[in-house]
């Protein structure tokens, strides 16, 4: 596994898989709270809430690849 993800080309494809399925899971949840029909407050509030977790999920997983690659 090591050496899979030291690839240089492996681990420019396993980062964008994580960016697309982070992207992906969060317009899901987003399109979900959306049919909610929440008020515009609450909708803004959700919306920030799912760009930090989108961004600490990236950054989390961008972590652990690195920690993997240069090992």
């Amino acid at each position: 596994m090591l050496d899979y993800i030291g690839n240089p080309l492996i681990f420019a494809i396993e980062s964008g898989f994580l960016i697309t399925v982070t992207v992906h899971g969060l317009i899901g949840v987003h399109r979900i709270v959306l049919d909610l029909d929440l008020a515009a407050r609450i909708q803004r509030r959700v919306d920030a809430g799912l760009w930090v977790v989108g961004a600490l999920t990236i950054a989390y997983g961008f972590v652990l690849l690195i920690t993997l690659a240069v090992r």
